[in-house]
């Protein structure tokens, strides 16, 4: 068995946690008091990153009354990785691939943290690269990522992206899956692979 203490504080970013193996996994998550987590779907409710091929027993509790006001949830599963978040109890609207998104704070895509979850920097196979919020109303947005192997993108409405290597990146850009809308202008100057491409007209 393992325990794992950390004193959280607000603001605090979450830590990365990875379960895996070949077993059957007991989880126990104590908290000492209910602690405010944020929005929905923030960076504040991230719990762990595990296989999926496991089987899971979880539970949280408190130790001073044995129960909390809020539950996990599966939010993301795909190739293989599963994403757990927190919510309050009772909270309905979570599928599987809900969130299974990745979304840097900077226009620079780095193997570090500057993602909303920090399970982005290791598994970015398993998660789509959203893009649509970078560079706040500007028009034209240029990244140039590092972190190279994605599941997806999403673009947003009304910008127009160009995608440039930084001198570390010798490896290119991959995604699963990309899909595109017609009006949609995106730039790659840089080697691309994609395994299934989408053009929406």
């Amino acid at each position: 068995m393992w325990i794992i203490s950390k004193n959280k504080t607000v603001g605090d970013k979450p830590s990365y946690l990875c379960i895996d193996g070949t077993k059957k996994q007991t989880i126990l998550f104590k908290f000492n008091y209910d602690y405010v987590f944020g929005e929905n779907y923030g960076s504040g409710r991230y719990l762990f990153t595990a296989n999926s091929a496991i089987t899971y027993n979880m539970a949280l509790k408190n130790p001073s009354n044995g129960t909390v006001s809020y539950i996990q949830k599966l939010v993301c599963n795909r190739n293989g990785v599963i994403r757990y978040l927190l919510f309050d109890t009772g909270y309905a609207g979570v599928t599987d691939n809900t969130e299974c998104t990745c979304k840097p704070t900077t226009t620079s895509v780095t193997n570090d943290y500057n993602f909303n979850f920090p399970d982005c920097r290791y598994n970015s196979t398993a998660f789509d690269l959203d893009l649509s919020m970078l560079s706040g109303n500007s028009i034209s947005v240029t990244i140039s990522p590092t972190a190279n192997v994605w599941y997806s993108a999403t673009f947003g409405a009304s910008k127009a992206y160009t995608v440039t290597p930084l001198p570390t990146n010798t490896d290119g850009i991959t995604f699963t899956e990309l899909t595109i809308e017609s009006e949609k202008a995106v730039t790659f100057e840089m080697k691309c692979t994609v395994k299934t491409l989408t053009i929406n007209s």
